[in-house]
């Protein structure tokens, strides 16, 4: 990983503890149009927002599902 990748990381959890998970720009600046966001319990049909993720629309739902039913 390049330096410069690295300090974007980091930034992006700064930003994510310090906002307590309501600004999510800095992860998908990170993310290319296609990629494949998986969470635990992601098997488990009652755990809408775990369902696997498969494009950067789909992880700004994502995003917006924690930030509505979930307090960082």
């Amino acid at each position: 990983m390049a330096q410069g990748d690295l300090e974007r990381l980091k930034s992006a959890y700064r930003q994510w503890h310090e906002t307590k998970g309501t600004s999510t720009t800095a992860w998908l600046e990170l993310m290319s149009e296609q990629f494949q966001l998986r969470s635990m319990g992601g098997d488990i049909q009652a755990i809408a927002f775990a369902q696997p993720r498969n494009s950067r629309d789909e992880a700004v739902a994502y995003f917006a599902s924690l930030a509505k039913d979930w307090s960082m």
